[in-house]
């Protein structure tokens, strides 16, 4: 049974729509004039059965309602009977809001109008907006909180293509936040690093790593990087966070310098010798080859400081250094171990021991000739020379410990036979050498 006919006959039909609690009105298409309303409308609004819809139903309304889809059309005659629409309403009469659902009939005599029925929803509104003002409070909290982290956090969707990031990470990759939506995560990783995230990138709940991040201009830094696989809105995303240790990585190299290094000739210290040695003892057994270990002292060194001070001192030693490194090979380890002394680990790379001394001898001659040139330091001429002791070796028969007592055993030979020469700690060796001289 129609809509119209049920209206036209409203003795029992009028009891329902007024007990529906909804607001009822029909409203003439052509002239917009209200037709009919219920009680619920009449109790809202008063009774506007004759008057123009727009102007009695709204506040300050001229024109037809452009939020209400039927006259949004330029004819709302156009419209089929039986059409409906959906929509909302905030009512600026009663600042309530409705849901409305209309429908077009033909009316009395045939006039085409449309049957409007509201429903209020203005509780539902409020829990609504409460719900929203929630969400985004929710969301304002996260977004302080992540914005205010060191760590640069990069959400990616399931291809892992970046959909949001915080205001840490544009930052720290030197893009701006809309550059980075849409890169793959790979286009932040550097080469070097790739195959190592790619591997990890698949674990659910990753333990943190290292990894080289790439910055849009090309450059790299250190980064620890954690990840994690969420579900967010039925969506499957990954949350990653990328933190930058470069001042990390720096300090842990201060502190090896420290460890390892003379502060002030910057050589290698004892520590690091050691560990030099045993490497090329281990590499000598393996492949029969002889090394030397030269045990540097200079002569009459103590007067310069005695005489001219200690920053003189400090400088004849970064001199000493320089010149010692310059008449030695890459391959050759150089070490300062406190005062004036320094050692050098040569391998010979040869498995004859003769052609080995032979080796061994002429860069001995060369540090000797070096040191002897003058030192011009803080307008002094200063002449040094150098005592050498030498202990040659090929496998690991000598522990480390041993092998640098009989260098500085030699050096002292050395000391004791005139200075500015070189001793061989083997007696042997040394009448080897002493006789082709």
């Amino acid at each position: 049974m129609g809509t119209s006919h049920l209206l036209e006959n409203f003795d029992p039909m009028e009891i329902i729509v007024n007990s529906t609690g909804a607001l009822v009105y029909v409203i003439d298409l052509h002239t917009y004039e209200i037709l009919y309303v219920n009680n619920q409308c009449i109790e809202e609004f008063g009774n506007v059965v004759g008057k123009t819809c727009f102007k009695v139903l709204q506040k300050n309304q001229e024109i037809p309602c452009t939020f209400c889809p039927i006259h949004q059309s330029a004819d709302p005659t156009v419209h089929p009977v039986g059409a409906t629409f959906e929509w909302e309403n905030h009512n600026t009469l009663n600042n309530r809001h409705y849901l409305f659902n209309d429908r077009i009939i033909r009316w009395k005599n045939g006039t085409l109008a449309k049957v409007q029925v509201g429903i209020d929803i203005t509780e539902q509104k409020k829990l609504e907006l409460e719900v929203l003002n929630e969400r985004d409070e929710s969301i304002r909290s996260f977004e302080a909180l992540s914005n205010s982290t060191i760590e640069g956090l990069i959400i990616y969707d399931d291809y892992k293509k970046c959909v949001r990031v915080n205001t840490v990470a544009p930052k720290l990759l030197g893009y701006d936040i809309g550059e980075m939506i849409g890169k793959n995560a790979l286009d932040f990783v550097a080469p070097q690093s790739h195959d190592l995230v790619k591997r990890v990138i698949h674990n659910e709940n990753q333990e943190p790593y290292e990894a080289y991040m790439l910055r849009k201009d090309g450059s790299t830094f250190p980064a620890i990087l954690r990840g994690r696989d969420c579900v967010l809105g039925g969506k499957n995303i990954r949350v990653s966070a990328v933190m930058d240790i470069s001042d990390i990585k720096e300090k842990e190299k201060k502190i090896v310098k420290l460890a390892y290094y003379d502060a002030l000739t910057e050589l290698p210290n004892r520590a690091l010798l050691q560990e030099y040695l045993h490497r090329m003892i281990k590499q000598n057994d393996r492949h029969n080859y002889y090394g030397g270990i030269f045990f540097i002292d200079l002569d009459h060194f103590k007067a310069i400081n005695d005489t001219k001070g200690h920053q003189a001192g400090d400088l004849v030693l970064i001199e000493t250094a320089k010149r010692i490194c310059s008449v030695t090979r890459q391959s050759d380890a150089i070490s300062r171990m406190g005062g004036d002394e320094f050692v050098v680990l040569v391998n010979t790379y040869k498995t004859d021991r003769d052609t080995a001394i032979d080796h061994i001898s002429v860069i001995a001659e060369k540090i000797l000739a070096e040191l002897q040139k003058p030192y011009l330091i803080m307008e002094h001429d200063f002449r040094l020379s150098a005592s050498i002791g030498i202990a040659l070796f090929m496998n690991d028969e000598h522990s480390v410990d041993d092998l640098m007592k009989y260098a500085d055993s030699a050096m002292y030979n050395a000391k004791a036979n005139g200075r500015n020469t070189f001793k061989f700690f083997d007696p042997e060796l040394q009448k080897i050498i002493e006789n082709k001289a």
